[in-house]
């Protein structure tokens, strides 16, 4: 019965790893609006160019999606994702943090 209940913990966990990618959320925060990219300065801060796809992370701060994203892959699956310019730690939004945290795949381990 706990293989079961563990199966379904993880399918579950699947899925909304799944809904989160679909969305994009899985690494990047939530779409900047107008007004926030006006208030950041219109420029992202890594690229030092006009913003391309906007994001904002949960500690306020807007980045062009690219730009972040490839900055959460070069921290590497070993540390900690954080903000570059604050570095406060941006947790995947929706996953449990053992998707998130590189200790284990997201493959669907059967019995």
């Amino acid at each position: 019965m706990a293989q079961v209940t563990a199966a379904v913990e993880r399918a579950c966990s699947l899925f909304l790893a799944l809904q989160a990618f679909a969305k994009c959320d899985a690494h990047c925060g939530k779409a900047a609006t107008p007004e926030e990219v006006a208030e950041a300065g219109n420029l992202c801060a890594i690229c030092h160019e006009g913003m391309k796809t906007p994001v904002m992370l949960p500690c306020a701060h807007v980045f062009c999606d690219d730009c972040v994203a490839e900055w959460f892959d070069h921290a590497g699956e070993a540390q900690e994702r954080t903000c570059p310019l604050c570095r406060a730690v941006v947790k995947s939004q929706g996953l449990k943090s053992t998707y998130g945290d590189g200790t284990t795949g997201l493959m669907l381990q059967i019995f």
